[in-house]
């Protein structure tokens, strides 16, 4: 769908309430957006983006149902494990990089550890999807859960109950270590960090939606990925010494960056690091003595960035583990190709002959959105 911004986008905002995380609050980011001062009027792509992430956000709510969807999964998984089982949200409804239409990411940490970063194998992978199918079970039979589907993904390295709810609250459940609750705080920081990060990963998570491209599961870019890939490129732009305050600017560039600068053979994305750099010094040394080293060596066997089976391949270190979080991404060339085009397109908008900024009556961001196919 393309966005609508006649009317600015505004929505009531909420807060997440969790005991464990201090969470970014919806509204957050969106709102200190709006009052920085810029030396020159900001682009027209500028404002558009900041009223499309404050239409994207979450309202009160759908946060109010979300929680207490939460609290009655604790609730039954206390009742089903015990005290050791502990359920933390993680990801992008705690991190401030939900859009109204994302799941509602759940762990269950304290039950059982995996194997290794990649998962579950042999016995514990069978007994972690028992205990989800027993989960399973009870979740069905609580009254005011009001769960319209349920499906148990048994037989991954990480097994996972997905369901929904009659008022369409969405959850992926599994079990799992801490991992992903360390992960949803690191990026709470960048998210408060740069204020850029919010409003241009809620557009680009519903860009890259429209065009199939936003799942790991399609071959597209997932939303961890995808969040790493932006805080680099503000990175490596704040190291240039060039502004960030103009969202549609940094849009562009962003755009740029990723379909025509960087070159995935000799190149790999790192925040730990500091943003784009060497591709050998994330494969051999990155996350050395973490978790998943092994002689200094965190990332997957990437062998090389083109692979016969998938084509390019893209290394984007997870800052915390040293694993690739971009391994699964096999379609991450067309995301490039739609890249190439998004830039193309701002472009020729943006920065017209005469010199003015923005061509009149045309809505930048929308023109992002006019190539969607409806099925």
């Amino acid at each position: 769908m393309a966005p609508e911004l006649n009317n600015g986008g505004k929505r009531d905002d909420g807060n997440i309430r969790n005991p464990t995380i201090s969470p970014v609050a919806p509204g957050e980011a969106v709102s200190d957006v709006k009052t920085q001062t810029m030396k020159v009027k900001p682009s027209r792509l500028h404002e558009e983006i900041v009223a499309f992430a404050a239409q994207l956000t979450p309202t009160a709510e759908e946060h109010g149902r979300c929680d207490a969807i939460i609290e009655l999964v604790r609730k039954t998984c206390y009742e089903t494990f015990g005290t050791q089982a502990q359920v933390e949200p993680f990801g992008s409804f705690v991190n401030g990089l939900a859009t109204s239409s994302s799941d509602v990411d759940l762990v269950i940490c304290g039950l059982l550890n995996p194997d290794s970063p990649g998962g579950f194998f042999g016995h514990k992978q069978v007994l972690a999807g028992q205990h989800l199918r027993k989960l399973k079970e009870k979740l069905l039979e609580c009254p005011k859960m009001h769960i319209a589907h349920a499906q148990l993904i048994q037989h991954a390295k990480i097994p996972l109950l997905k369901f929904t709810t009659e008022d369409g609250v969405m959850v992926d459940l599994s079990i799992n270590d801490d991992m992903g609750p360390k992960a949803a705080r690191f990026m709470i920081e960048k998210v408060r960090q740069y204020p850029a990060l919010r409003p241009l990963a809620l557009v680009l998570k519903a860009f890259l939606k429209a065009y199939h491209l936003g799942d790991v599961k399609d071959g597209g870019l997932g939303g961890f990925a995808l969040a790493n890939l932006l805080v680099a490129h503000i990175q490596e732009t704040m190291k240039a010494g060039q502004p960030t305050a103009d969202f549609g600017e940094l849009l562009l560039h962003f755009f740029d960056r990723y379909a025509n600068l960087f070159n995935p053979e000799l190149q790999a994305v790192s925040v730990r690091m500091g943003g784009i750099v060497a591709r050998y010094w994330v494969e051999h040394y990155g996350g050395g003595g973490r978790r998943g080293g092994r002689h200094g060596k965190t990332i997957r066997a990437v062998g090389n960035s083109y692979s016969p089976m998938f084509g390019e391949q893209w290394v984007v270190e997870n800052p915390l583990t040293g694993l690739d979080v971009a391994q699964g991404s096999f379609n991450i060339y067309i995301v490039r190709e739609l890249f190439g085009w998004a830039c193309w397109t701002l472009k020729s908008v943006m920065h017209s002959r005469d010199g003015q900024k923005g061509t009149p009556g045309v809505s930048p961001l929308g023109l992002l959105f006019n190539r969607v196919v409806v099925e």
